[in-house]
């Protein structure tokens, strides 16, 4: 007796708990929930069970996107989402944290980024991922030449400067590899072409600059002085000359000279001393004469019988006064 009245008692309290759950899942529970409480709902209720269940909430939806997908270091790009049935969204991967359940964004991603978002309603969830395709800039370059017209035997100067690059090389005219900025002194002595490329993680960039080299330069100029220009027989003078756009100088005898220098000399008889200088721009010439006086009264003879070519170089040629009678 006593077992069947413990027996009775924890049935009814069992359909009175159950009866209670019922009617509060009946408006919130899903479909799982409902059938898992209507089974013991109808064990153990001592009267019939008749419950009109909510309609089935549908399971949350979400969209994510990004405008543009493709950027380049620096720029920026705009998420986009919205979602239906949904109660909270979590973000993850390039963001996080909880997130309206619809918005924009903008964001400035330095590499290849993955934004994932999810909208949750209860035990439901909807996920979704975008990724942003981050590019390296573009390398660029610009070399010039600075004149990029010369004569053979002067100089140009190269300059160069490159955004977004690592390394620079020469090619062409020069070769090796480069600062990514920089200048060159450069002295070609024919038409020449000069290259630069320069790379970066977002590729290559090649500029060039020409030179041209004319044969044609600065016309030549030279000066020939003597020191002193009058000397008695038997002394010296000095030759003194300089010249400019030159490359070499050359005596009338062809005896290679230096463009600028000084040299003695002891001529027998008056002489007239000439220098030629050449350059890419033609040639110049100069002379300077130096006058020599007879060493002795007695000896104009011989000065006038010997190389007598240099005394008849000059108007007025030495002549031995006469010697007056005892």
């Amino acid at each position: 007796m006593m077992t069947i009245l413990i027996v009775m008692t924890v049935w009814l309290i069992l359909s009175v708990v159950v009866g209670v759950y019922v009617g509060k899942c009946i408006k919130h529970c899903s479909y799982e929930s409902e059938a898992l409480i209507l089974l013991p709902a109808l064990l153990f209720s001592s009267q019939p069970v008749s419950a009109q269940f909510a309609p089935k909430r549908d399971l949350p939806t979400v969209t994510l996107t990004a405008n543009p997908t493709t950027i380049t270091v620096g720029q920026y790009s705009v998420l986009s989402w919205t979602s239906t049935n949904a109660d909270s969204c979590l973000a993850s991967g390039g963001w996080s944290g909880q997130q309206a359940l619809s918005g924009t964004l903008m964001v400035t991603p330095t590499k290849t980024t993955t934004y994932t978002l999810t909208c949750s309603a209860g035990r439901r969830s909807s996920t979704i991922s975008l990724a942003i395709t981050v590019i390296a800039p573009a390398p660029t370059v610009t070399l010039t030449a600075n004149p990029t017209s010369i004569a053979v035997g002067q100089s140009s100067t190269l300059m160069w400067n490159s955004t977004n690059a690592d390394s620079c090389s020469a090619s062409g005219s020069w070769s090796g590899p480069q600062a990514i900025s920089g200048s060159l002194m450069v002295s070609p002595t024919v038409s020449s072409v000069y290259n630069l490329t320069c790379v970066g993680s977002g590729g290559s960039a090649t500029s060039f600059a020409n030179i041209a080299v004319t044969s044609s330069g600065l016309t030549p100029t030279v000066t020939l002085t003597a020191n002193p220009t009058t000397i008695p027989y038997g002394q010296s003078s000095t030759l003194t000359w300089s010249s400019t756009n030159t490359t070499g100088c050359t005596a009338p005898d062809g005896t290679q000279g230096p463009t600028s220098g000084s040299a003695v000399v002891s001529p027998i008889s008056s002489t007239k001393f000439t220098l030629i200088c050449s350059g890419s721009g033609g040639s110049a010439s100069a002379s300077a004469s130096v006058i020599v006086t007879p060493f002795a009264a007695n000896n104009c003879g011989l000065q006038l019988g010997g190389p007598v070519i240099f005394c008849e170089t000059f108007d007025t040629p030495y002549i031995q006064p006469p010697v007056p009678p005892p």
